[in-house]
């Protein structure tokens, strides 16, 4: 095993000790009690500590790794607190479980190919246990084509359909890679809700432009509650979550803790197959910066044949110490970025530029900008005058600013009354 291009001791130093404390509680096989009792000796801020570990969705990893002598150094309040999200999450895993079953159910009855991208199959695949991986939303995806039937089917099976601008259709499936559905029955709280999203394709970037009949031909088969399931090849699903992690900034510290599980097994994956692939696909960059996070962060050993080319390092640190960024922030400049400021607008702009070195995805990360799907639904174009609301776009986002300084500076005002 190779070590990638190190990050400073002094920069790890630097990070917030209830981030510090994080990572160590996510390392494989978990960190030595020296350094988790070290952390723990200091005055930390344990609301700060639990925000963390939700946000990023690795409470099940975090009280999964915790040993006798750990749970005992925490505060009762926070052992408690992570005891009863981790049952939590239990519960909703099992739910998405029978609700995923009973889609693939349906699909199978119209014999329409579907793959499970993440959810309960990822967590059975690599974790070997569902209840160590949060529950989220369950993504699967399916052929471009049969995108009718397959929303035919998730509508009637209970959810409704919530993709913003779905009334141009034809353009959203070209842009974008997904439509979001939500389970509707009544009296339900929001948190409880189970959410699909369906992919057409991989990424809204197309970096991974995989046909799907090839990559269902190349699937392998698990069984989630007795069912038998379609899922990525391990050489596939390794591909795709570094792509998925990176294009997000790493938000999650969830998706790092995925890809680091598996590098933790080199043996069941074909390493020159993916070498070649991803070379291929012009995703070094992305491999480089999640093979450094993964082992500066999560202290993962690299196979050799992933270990980041010294020629890369400027430009593997510069997208590592990003990734860093985000998973601090409140707000990932990646995730809903539109509605942040100037400045993290450009910040998420400059970061994806620099992720890959085509020309064409560099093109379609500009034409993205001056994309809004919202605004599809807010002003009805007919077809033929779709091409407007790309001028439209900048000019809306301007206007929302502006309205948006508007109520602050007013609210300021009233607040400043006697």
């Amino acid at each position: 095993m190779l070590q990638p291009a190190r990050m400073t001791e002094q920069f790890l130093q630097e990070l917030p000790l209830e981030f510090r404390l994080l990572l160590c509680c996510l390392r494989t096989p978990p960190n030595s009690t020296e350094d988790f009792e070290q952390l723990t000796s200091h005055h930390l801020d344990w609301d700060r500590f639990l925000s963390w570990c939700d946000r990023h969705r690795v409470v099940p990893q975090v009280y999964g790794n915790l040993s006798g002598a750990w749970k005992k150094a925490l505060p009762k309040m926070v052992l408690r607190d992570l005891r009863n999200q981790f049952l939590e999450n239990t519960k909703h895993a099992m739910l998405r479980s029978a609700a995923l079953v009973n889609l693939l159910k349906r699909f199978a009855e119209r014999d329409l190919p579907v793959l499970s991208l993440k959810g309960t199959a990822l967590a059975l695949g690599i974790y070997g246990d569902l209840n160590l991986r949060h529950a989220g939303d369950m993504d699967l995806l399916i052929a471009p084509e049969h995108f009718d039937q397959a929303d035919h089917i998730i509508r009637h099976a209970g959810y409704r359909n919530i993709t913003p601008g779905i009334r141009h259709r034809e353009h959203l499936h070209h842009l974008f890679s997904d439509a979001g559905y939500v389970s509707d029955a009544e009296g339900i709280p929001n948190t409880h809700r189970i959410r699909i999203e369906l992919h057409w394709r991989l990424t809204n970037l197309i970096s991974l432009p995989m046909d799907f009949h090839e990559v269902y031909y190349r699937s392998q088969t698990t069984v989630i509650a007795g069912y038998p399931e379609a899922v990525l090849n391990p050489e596939d699903r390794l591909i795709y979550l570094m792509t998925h992690g990176s294009e997000h900034a790493w938000y999650r510290l969830g998706w790092l803790c995925d890809v680091a599980q598996i590098l933790h097994r080199p043996e069941i994956l074909d390493w020159p197959q993916i070498v070649a692939r991803t070379r291929d696909l012009g995703l070094e960059r992305v491999v480089d910066q999640t093979m450094h996070l993964a082992h500066v962060l999560l202290g993962t050993p690299i196979p050799a044949l992933m270990s980041p080319e010294p020629e890369t390092g400027k430009q593997t640190a510069y997208l590592a110490t990003s990734a860093i960024g985000a998973m601090l922030e409140p707000n990932s400049f990646l995730i809903e970025w539109k509605k942040h400021s100037v400045t993290q607008i450009l910040k998420g702009t400059i970061y994806r530029l620099r992720l890959h070195r085509g020309i064409r995805h560099k093109a379609r990360i500009l034409r993205l900008m001056l994309v809004r799907p919202e605004d599809w639904d807010e002003i009805s174009l007919p077809r033929p005058l779709f091409p407007l609301y790309y001028v439209l776009n900048p000019i809306l986002l301007i206007l929302r600013r502006y309205r948006r300084y508007r109520r602050g500076h007013n609210q300021r005002n009233q607040s400043g009354r006697p």
